[in-house]
């Protein structure tokens, strides 16, 4: 979900059958997950959240 502390979309990059040397989440779909939201929460005029501020917040 993005942004991550107040959702505005979500994305599900899903890669069937991914070709070539490397198949992990983190080489795959993560670079095109980020494109994508980048394009978005642009387009959107979306800003980034602070998530070392919410991650502090919780205890």
């Amino acid at each position: 979900m993005v942004p991550a502390m107040n959702p505005a979309f979500v994305i599900l990059v899903i890669v069937d059958e991914p070709k070539g040397s490397s198949y992990y989440a983190a080489s795959v779909v993560s670079p095109v997950f980020a494109n994508i939201a980048r394009r978005i929460a642009e387009y959107l005029e979306i800003e980034k959240d602070d998530v070392t501020q919410a991650i502090f917040k919780r205890k």
